[in-house]
């Protein structure tokens, strides 16, 4: 078993088999992709099945008709050109979440196809229940998936590979398929396995030869069809990016309220239904800080244990940094945020744009906190910050570096954030953590929850 292995519960495997066994009856063919050795007992981190584009519909209709009537619930949705991931619980009470993803698309790159859903069906073999993918099949999905989407080499799939090649017959199909598509310069000059492996740059230029070689190849064979086929693709690519479907949270409060470690426990809980958490600090830092852009100092690492040791500036200067900083939230917010809920990746940021009217001192502004709180208000949000309050002897305890006089006058401030807009909310930080991260990953989910209740296949 597998670090992502689990056992699959009684509902679970029931409802699985009630659903392949609906498809089969209107004739929807679904090939489960790979680690299907021992599903239904166990799955891994998620299940990846094949349907073809225009079975998609179908599939997903009877998919919510059997989860409905197990009592289920979809918990988030992700959907690109060429695959619908769905999170979702099989059962009122399963303690557990699935990944299932729906792929009608699973061979190819940017809409251009380099294995024909009828060839992968007219290949798929009856395992149990279920098909699977013909070995060679197979093999050309895991050594393309990484490095076609990501320009490297996935390794740990080399045994599997290698296993699914033993077979000369499929061997030469999997190389008959490569050279049919990427030309015949596209056979790898490493193995699988071992220690000939390609390293991060021979990994990237490979990936660019066989990106451009299968371009090349689909245009020139039908060019109209190939048009069409990435069109599609980058219009499905548009709407995703302008509906996301992951979100921005931030984690407010002063020091030793235990944003890092609530943060931590936040992660913990809502990880699996995204494709990567990624860490801000404050803000989206496109911008250096001030002082290094003006090479008055070089860029601080760790954290910063004395953050009201030096003076504030002076009024001019603090409008200056403090109008700099704001422009950075609306130049760096579609690199560093947009971008990635696109992707399906929750973005965290550890501290705000309020922060600079609620803790000037740390940023050294000195300008009138009303003015500060107007334009913090105008920088892109996130759908949910949460503000860490707790009473000041509390805090203080907890880090006292700064005096306790201030940490009242703090939170007299943080306690008035938390009360600027519905998407702010005030957080009990003299819980524990797992009190804590529960509340907040519950909120999450009840943003997710409503994202999904609007998807077009699941309304």
């Amino acid at each position: 078993m597998s670090h992502w292995d689990r056992p699959l519960s009684s509902n679970e495997r029931q409802l699985f088999g009630q659903f392949l066994l609906n498809l089969e009856r209107v004739g929807v063919v679904a090939v489960l992709l790979r680690n299907y050795e021992t599903f239904p007992a166990t799955m891994g981190h998620d299940l990846d099945v094949f349907f073809r584009r225009e079975d998609l519909p179908k599939a997903v209709k009877i998919f919510r008709t059997v989860l409905q009537k197990a009592g289920g619930e979809v918990l988030q949705i992700h959907e690109r050109d060429y695959v619908l991931a769905v999170w979702f619980r099989a059962a009122p009470g399963e303690p557990k979440t699935i990944h299932l993803d729906f792929y009608h698309g699973a061979y190819t790159w940017h809409g251009l196809t380099f294995l024909s859903d009828a060839a992968v069906i007219a290949g798929a073999r009856q395992q149990g229940d279920f098909k699977i993918p013909r070995p060679a099949h197979e093999a050309l999905s895991l050594f393309l998936a990484s490095l076609m989407w990501g320009a490297f080499y996935k390794s740990r799939y080399g045994e599997r590979i290698e296993s699914l090649l033993s077979d000369p017959e499929e061997s030469v199909e999997f190389f008959r398929l490569l050279e049919d598509k990427f030309g015949p310069d596209s056979r790898p000059a490493f193995a699988f396995t071992g220690e000939n492996l390609p390293d991060k740059a021979a990994a990237r230029a490979y990936a660019v030869r066989l990106r451009s070689c299968l371009q090349r190849r689909s245009f020139a064979r039908q060019p109209f069809r190939s048009l069409f086929l990435s069109a599609r693709y980058w219009w499905g690519e548009m709407k995703t990016v302008l509906s996301p479907p992951a979100i921005c949270i931030a984690v407010l409060g002063p020091d030793g309220s235990g944003k890092s470690t609530v943060i931590h426990a936040v992660k913990a809980r809502v990880e699996y239904f995204f494709g990567e958490t990624v860490d801000r600090h404050w803000r989206p830092q496109l911008l250096r800080d001030a002082g290094v852009a003006a090479r008055q100092r070089s860029e601080r690492t760790g954290s910063v244990t004395d953050p009201h040791g030096r003076q504030p500036h002076s009024m001019p200067l603090s409008a200056l940094r403090f109008f700099y900083y704001w422009l950075d939230y609306w130049l760096g917010w579609p690199l560093r945020v947009w971008k990635f809920k696109a992707k399906n990746h929750l973005v965290i940021f550890d501290r705000y744009a309020p922060d600079m009217w609620c803790d000037p001192r740390r940023y050294r502004l000195n300008l009138p906190t009303s003015l500060m709180k107007c334009f913090c208000r105008l920088v892109p949000q996130p759908e949910l910050t949460f503000v860490l309050l707790a009473d000041a002897e509390t805090i203080h305890q907890r880090k006292g570096e700064v005096p306790l006089e201030t940490v009242r006058e703090l939170l007299l401030r943080y306690g008035d954030a938390a009360q600027q807009g519905r998407r702010i909310r005030a957080v009990d930080c003299r819980r524990t953590v797992d009190q804590i991260a529960d509340e907040i990953a519950a909120a999450i989910m009840a943003v997710l929850k409503a994202k999904t209740n609007q998807h077009r296949r699941f309304r």
